[in-house]
């Protein structure tokens, strides 16, 4: 019970920030491109989802789902259909990640599959086209500091739900050319991100993008 009612009141005080520009929340809450918004929807998301049902009323968990669930939707219908971001090549990913393990959350609930519009699906595509020639650096803009980052695993994901064998292999391609960022990814806090989807091997070059078959049988191994 106490851990059930720290998560509510902390996501009524996230809530009530949001909406009244307070705390910091003014330069985030109005970029749906944002990682710090993006990571405040799905800390919201996954907070509404574990203590829903842990009481015999929930209408105040309801209404603060109901109101991330709007922001949710709200994000993927302003994202850019190329799977853009006003973020560098480096925060993006960041901000991305956990718009994946959002929708994936999501749909768990929900039943509603959010991953066919266009601007999820070519987040991976995006990303991967900010590697420069050499693949040790990406194109740099915003606050980009310099070297690739890290590359992880929720484009697996998203290659997975569209059945898209050719950014599955592309992804597979990009992370065999970092193998030591993807453990490394934010200090080491981002385990899951280990985790490599194994359904098909990695292709030649990551370059050589003809009309791949789509492959059947994706493992759905993106979150652990």
């Amino acid at each position: 019970a106490a851990i059930r009612d720290k998560i509510q009141l902390q996501m009524t005080r996230l809530k009530w920030a949001w909406e009244n520009n307070t705390g910091g929340s003014g330069y985030w809450q109005g970029d749906y491109q944002n990682n710090h918004h993006q990571m405040r929807i799905a800390g919201m998301l996954f907070g509404a989802i574990a203590i829903m049902g842990e009481t015999d009323d929930d209408s105040a968990i309801l209404d603060l789902y109901d109101f991330v669930e709007q922001d949710l939707k709200t994000m993927v219908e302003w994202l850019g259909t190329d799977g853009d971001s006003d973020e560098s090549p480096q925060y993006l990913v960041y901000g991305y990640e956990q718009v994946i393990k959002a929708l994936t959350a999501y749909e768990g609930i929900s039943g509603i599959d959010l991953f066919g519009k266009d601007s999820i699906k070519n987040i991976g595509n995006f990303k991967a086209y900010t590697y420069i020639p050499g693949f040790k650096d990406l194109a740099p803009w915003g606050d980009y500091s310099g070297g690739n980052y890290y590359f992880n695993n929720c484009f697996f994901k998203i290659a997975s739900k569209n059945k898209d064998a050719q950014l599955q292999q592309l992804a597979a391609h990009l992370i065999h050319l970092q193998v030591g960022a993807v453990v490394q990814a934010l200090g080491g806090h981002y385990h899951a991100d280990a985790v490599l989807h194994a359904a098909v091997d990695a292709p030649q070059s990551p370059v050589q993008h003809v009309d791949a078959p789509k492959a059947e049988g994706f493992d759905d191994d993106a979150l652990v």
